[in-house]
């Protein structure tokens, strides 16, 4: 009697691994049927709405890092090391600086010239050919990204060879005088300047001036030296003799 009951609860034993192995290899085969069923719907209908969601999401990121790094700040006006009023020069060499790597437009007697500054944003011009006359002259920057900087003033530049006119009115030239001071008068242009003896003199609105020298006994020499803003001069000399 025991040795049947034993031999039956072996039986129920294996019987009930039987079962819950086959229970298992059941769940196996749903879960691999689910996986399978599942991996091929979204191949056949999930995946091209995956990659469209995520090339739309990769197109509006590109787009807004795009927009994030585009610039819209304008560069610098250009800003000119040194542009003089007048000279006698024909070409004049110019330099500057805005920023860097800008395509720098200068419009010069109604032309347009183009340069580039560098990675310092400095930027010349070797040699600037002028008319006689006066010469008008302005610029602006255009950086990559097509901002455009504001115009700079127009400068005027005068191209002038003509030495200035200088009229002595007195003292004559080559006279003899008995007082020690004698004054020195004399006309040139009014925007220019004149020395005498090295020393500079005050013009007045019409470009007269009068200074005072001391002379010594004997020969004196009298330089009067007028130079207009273009830097062309005119000088004359004159001889004086002091006898007391």
């Amino acid at each position: 009697m025991a040795d049947l009951k034993g031999n039956n609860i072996k039986r129920f034993r294996i019987r009930k691994k039987i079962t819950e192995e086959d229970r298992i290899r059941h769940r196996a085969i749903v879960f691999g049927l689910l996986t399978v069923f599942l991996t091929v719907a979204f191949i056949v209908w999930g995946f091209p709405i995956f990659v469209k969601v995520v090339g739309f999401f990769g197109d509006l990121k590109s787009e807004l890092e795009q927009e994030e790094v585009k610039d819209l700040v304008p560069p610098l006006a250009p800003r000119l090391s040194y542009i003089p009023e007048a000279t006698n020069s024909a070409t004049m060499p110019l330099s500057g600086f805005t920023e860097p790597k800008a395509k720098v437009m200068a419009s010069f007697n109604q032309e347009t010239l183009e340069m580039e500054a560098d990675e310092e944003g400095n930027f010349s011009i070797e040699g600037l050919t002028l008319d006689q006359g006066t010469n008008s002259l302005s610029f602006w920057a255009e950086d990559e990204s097509g901002n455009k900087s504001e115009v700079t003033e127009t400068f005027e530049i005068i191209y002038d060879r003509q030495p200035p006119e200088l009229v002595i009115e007195s003292p004559q030239n080559k006279i003899a005088v008995e007082t020690q001071i004698v004054e020195v008068k004399g006309q040139t242009e009014p925007s220019g300047r004149v020395l005498v003896n090295d020393h500079i003199v005050i013009l007045d609105e019409e470009g007269k001036f009068v200074e005072q020298v001391t002379l010594r006994e004997g020969g004196n020499e009298i330089v009067v030296l007028a130079e207009d803003r273009a830097g062309n001069q005119t000088k004359e000399l004159l001889n004086i003799t002091y006898l007391p």
